[in-house]
């Protein structure tokens, strides 16, 4: 065992390989590096119960390690939630270095948010943009869910973005899809009430 300030990692050793004891499930996720659906993964553990990114680590659970400048893997890791993620994620996750026999690996600790649905920001309230975790895997949210996770004290959050989302910057309700308008209506109800 090795005892972090995050908790208890379990390793064990296969074939001379270090591998982590847990597997790829509700809670978990393996990299082997930081992807373009890094941000997904994110909002599918906030819209969900929490969980935990390892990136460095293969399908298997091997720690493979990472190559090149992890002070800036951190900071990317920190922009891209921070600047690609509505509403925001300030305080729900932690970026934390850690190394196993001289490769280093990232953990990236995700809480459940507060504030959900959660979203890559200037997309919307979409089922293209909005994701919850089943088993080992991220699912689109339906706009159904997506209108039951909405509330009055997040609607304006939402309905400032659809000012963004397919109108160039500027709203146009009639460029709106169907399922878009509808789930806008339902936001102007709520915020009216």
């Amino acid at each position: 065992r090795r005892f972090l300030r995050h908790g208890i990692i379990r390793l064990q050793e296969s074939g001379g390989r270090m591998m982590l004891n847990v597997i790829e499930d509700v809670r978990n996720e393996f990299k082997v590096k930081l992807t373009d659906k890094f941000e997904e993964e994110v909002i599918s553990f906030l819209n969900s119960s929490g969980g935990n990114i390892y990136i460095g680590v293969n399908d298997k659970g091997d720690i493979i390690g990472i190559n090149g400048n992890i002070d800036l893997l951190q900071r990317t890791i920190k922009d891209r939630l921070k600047d690609n993620i509505m509403p925001s994620t300030l305080g729900l996750y932690d970026v934390v270095v850690m190394e196993e026999n001289n490769k280093k690996y990232i953990k990236v600790i995700i809480a459940k948010g507060n504030d959900d649905p959660y979203y890559i920001k200037g997309m919307g309230l979409t089922p293209d943009s909005c994701f919850i975790r089943v088993g080992s895997s991220i699912q689109s949210m339906p706009y159904d869910m997506i209108n039951n996770r909405v509330n009055k004290d997040n609607v304006e959050t939402y309905l400032n973005e659809f000012g963004k989302y397919g109108c160039n910057g500027n709203f146009n309700y009639d460029k709106l899809g169907v399922d878009a308008k509808k789930l806008y209506d339902m936001m102007l109800d709520i915020k009216n009430k």
